[in-house]
């Protein structure tokens, strides 16, 4: 388990720019110095509402979106594939699957390498999206407990890593710990489709 600091300081270091320049309130709540614990930082932005007009109905619109999206969305709907998408915030998971409605693919979720590997012993999964940084268990200690278990019917499932840092080596770095793939957050909906077709049987090398 390791995490590397340098990109959280960074990552603070942007958030604190972005809320000087919006003219923001900035909270933070610290778990002292207990290590991988985590902080909250919270942002109030003042904001002026311009019209009292209802945006209109938010799921007709992913429809419309998903529809006009990259990729083969009849074949995904035909494929008939189930995957596993594993993060410790809940709002992440929510926004993978809404990013994924129409698909008809099932997806379900876990909120912790732990539980990802309880759930990975039990039903067999097309493709696994694993979120690197997480409390406990990072995602790349729980990758490989899934894939060096002989005995877990996921053993040899295509992991595709979910990461903040964006930088240049990361998607090498993450191969070279066995990972199919790497997707950067926030993920992108014409990325997904992309994986998702990894998970529909093409090989996770040409995605």
């Amino acid at each position: 388990m390791y995490y590397n600091i340098s990109y959280d300081i960074a990552a603070i270091l942007i958030l604190l720019v972005i809320a000087a320049g919006m003219n923001t309130v900035l909270y933070t709540e610290s778990a002292g110095h207990k290590y991988a614990k985590g902080s909250v930082f919270t942002v109030r932005i003042s904001q002026k509402v311009t019209s009292v007009k209802p945006m209109g109905d938010f799921s007709l619109r992913q429809k419309e979106h998903i529809s006009a999206a990259p990729g083969d969305i009849t074949a995904l709907k035909a494929c008939g594939k189930r995957v596993l998408v594993v993060d410790d915030v809940n709002m992440n998971v929510l926004v993978f699957k809404g990013l994924l409605r129409g698909t008809e693919i099932s997806i379900d979720s876990a909120n912790s390498g732990a539980e990802a590997i309880a759930m990975t012993k039990n039903t067999k999964y097309d493709i696994i999206f694993m979120d690197h940084l997480m409390p406990e268990m990072d995602g790349i200690e729980a990758f490989h407990r899934i894939r060096d278990d002989s005995g877990n019917i996921n053993h040899d499932t295509p992991v595709v890593a979910l990461t903040a840092n964006a930088i240049v080596g990361m998607r090498a770095s993450y191969l070279s710990e066995g990972f199919a793939d790497y997707l950067t957050k926030p993920v992108e909906q014409k990325d997904l489709l992309t994986k998702y077709s990894v998970a529909c049987g093409e090989d996770p090398a040409k995605a």
